[in-house]
């Protein structure tokens, strides 16, 4: 190994808080004249049941947001993120099969003001428009979203938003010709996201290993409730071990030296399928990192600094929205407490 600048104690398999979520509808609207707030967006998830998750996010002026969920495992989600969030019943209207596709979200808000957000298309959904998504100044300085678009369309003139029962208007984005008008709101059909998000995690280690090999396994307790990891797959010729949670929806490859470990790779996914998700590269080689999701390598990527037995510094350089939001992690044990705190920004 030429670089062993930063490693994990044995008893902490992954300091990152790196989230995947797919949903399989997300609609935004940017709004004009509201006193507080600047936007509104859900994403929608269908379940196999035939139940319907939500998250609505309501965008302030100063760029907090507020989530409002619907769903227990959103809910639970939710806890130790740090973020603002809601139970609320919340009721969807679609139109699919439309030529040009709609939504429409009601519920009631944080503040208890009835609340709609309904976009419909200016255009067929169309994977062209797709890609990479810029969150402007939305959560700077708490999470590192990477939002990657499926088919998307602009909102057409149709679309609108009430709250407290007065409409706002969704400002107009451009005009092509006499007839077609897009205004600033997105109706994306297939929406996928992976995360780094700034908060405080206190681990208490019910279980690790002090070795490593095939059947080593980790158990922590937390405010999420218990999480534990077991060794998949290890090579003891290179030192390399993948390291899956129980719930099969994080994978760790690690590499072990020295009764420490040094992550290679932390992929964020769905449940055992590990190719559907997201992945957060390190190469300490060559000091650099990238997150990608899915067969997009490096959605961001840049260079790690100040690496050290306690905590990396990830500096993202592209695109140039990230730049901004340099992701510091530290970590402390002390007996069988672990606490991890990350932090965004300068």
């Amino acid at each position: 190994m030429k670089n062993f600048d930063w490693s994990l104690p044995l008893q902490i398999v992954n300091p990152f808080d790196f989230k995947y979520v797919a949903d399989d509808l997300h609609v935004i609207a940017y709004i004009d004249r509201h006193p507080r707030y600047e936007a509104l967006e859900a994403m929608v998830s269908f379940g196999a049941a035939g139940e319907t998750s939500v998250r609505m996010i309501v965008t302030r002026h100063d760029q907090s947001q507020v989530d409002h969920v619907n769903s227990n495992v959103l809910e639970a989600a939710a806890r130790g993120s740090g973020r603002e969030t809601v139970r609320r019943s919340i009721d969807v209207k679609l139109d699919l099969d439309a030529p040009r596709p709609s939504a429409e979200i009601q519920l009631q808000s944080f503040e208890n003001e009835p609340i709609v957000l309904r976009v419909v298309c200016a255009s067929v959904p169309d994977p062209a428009r797709g890609g990479l998504s810029d969150p402007g100044e939305h959560s700077n300085g708490t999470s590192l979203p990477i939002m990657l678009r499926g088919k998307s369309a602009m909102a057409g003139s149709e679309s609108r938003v009430e709250v407290g029962g007065q409409i706002y208007p969704i400002p107009e984005k451009f005009r092509a010709g006499p007839h077609f008008v897009a205004h600033n709101g997105y109706f994306t059909v297939s929406h996928q996201m992976a995360l780094l998000r700034a908060g405080r995690r206190n681990l208490e280690v019910l279980q690790a290993p002090t070795s490593i090999n095939s059947q080593s396994r980790w158990l922590y307790r937390s405010d999420e409730g218990e999480r534990g990891y077991t060794v998949a797959d290890f090579n003891a010729d290179d030192g390399i071990a993948h390291i899956r949670s129980d719930d099969g929806r994080e994978t760790v490859v690690a590499r072990f030296e020295r009764d420490r470990l040094q992550p290679i790779r932390v992929l964020a996914h769905r449940p055992n399928e590990a190719a559907v998700g997201a992945c957060l590269s390190l190469d300490a080689d060559r000091a650099r990192f990238g997150i990608g999701i899915g067969v997009e390598p490096e959605l961001v990527s840049g260079r790690i600094e100040g690496a050290s037995e306690r905590g990396v510094h990830l500096m993202p350089e592209l695109p140039a929205w990230a730049v901004s939001r340099s992701v510091g992690v530290g970590w402390n044990l002390e007996g069988a407490h672990a606490r991890i705190q990350t932090t965004l920004g300068a």
